[in-house]
């Protein structure tokens, strides 16, 4: 992921089962700071819409940051950013993994 100018945000989706349920993960520079986010929108097994983990990460305009999403069958999923050896977030969701396409979605930002 590329951002391109002031308060960018891009993210990878997966488990996409319509523009109404997916889930993703979402890098946001606002002002000064980044985040990183893990969510889903929708509802998928009784859990509802919404972020579920976050946590602040330096992120900058023009920089690309190679993001990887591992997904586990328990339900767990891990964010890894510039080939980390540590997951920059990660969430259990409630449902194991979820099947569905993957894609991508930015806001003043692209794929690198």
């Amino acid at each position: 992921l590329r951002f391109k100018k002031t308060r960018p945000n891009a993210a990878l989706v997966f488990a996409h089962q319509s523009d109404q349920a997916y889930r993703f993960v979402r890098l946001e520079l606002k002002g000064k700071t980044g985040q990183v986010s893990l969510g889903q929108v929708g509802e998928f097994g009784g859990e509802r819409s919404g972020t579920k983990a976050k946590t602040k990460f330096k992120l900058k305009v023009g920089r690309v940051y190679n993001v990887s999403v591992q997904v586990a069958s328990d339900g767990t999923v891990s964010a890894k950013i510039n080939n980390s050896l540590e997951p920059v977030v990660s969430y259990r969701f409630a449902q194991g993994a979820e099947l569905g396409r993957a894609g991508f979605e930015a806001k003043k930002a692209r794929a690198a």
